[in-house]
């Protein structure tokens, strides 16, 4: 359905959305060049390639924008089942929104009920961080215990769970 919508909109006239290609595809490629840190791609060292789903997702939530630049979508909920690279996807994700969205005080959280959950993309996106030197120079990210940050933009990025692991 949300394809169908998608295809309907594209369509659509006099309307106050317009696809930015240009915007979804720079945002695909930046998630492209992260580099796998699991398993048998990270021992090769090859960096991320998008599923069609996540190109599909990607562009719908970073490609529809407004007449002053602004997303369409705020929020997008993304269910998919175990073993999809959820982890790695949200991770990445969450590097570009930290540092190439061109928000200043950029505030990203990996958000799970239980701190333990939360810390899977969190540690995902600092080892990423920590991997990638270009990347760290590039924008200016320091890679710590507990967020990574960007002073430039005074940005962060954490971990937050809604209850508190039992110790």
């Amino acid at each position: 359905m949300a394809c169908k919508r998608s295809i309907k909109d594209a369509k659509r006239k006099k309307w106050q959305y317009a696809f930015d290609a240009a915007a979804a595809s720079r945002v695909c490629g930046i998630l492209e060049k992260f580099r796998h840190i699991k398993g048998e791609w990270a021992n090769r060292k090859e960096t991320l390639q998008l599923e069609p789903w996540q190109c599909w997702i990607t562009c719908q939530v970073f490609g529809w924008k407004n007449a002053k630049g602004l997303r369409r979508y705020r929020t997008a909920y993304i269910e998919v089942p175990r073993k999809n690279a959820k982890s790695t996807f949200s991770s990445a994700l969450g590097l570009y929104m930290l540092t190439a969205d061109g928000e200043q005080g950029s505030e990203v959280y990996s958000a799970a009920k239980s701190k333990k959950q939360a810390l899977i993309v969190f540690q995902d996106a600092q080892e990423m961080a920590r991997r990638d030197a270009n990347f760290r120079g590039m924008f200016g990210a320091h890679v710590g215990a507990h967020a990574i940050y960007v002073p430039g933009t005074a940005s962060k990025f954490e971990a937050v769970a809604a209850e508190a692991d039992a110790p």
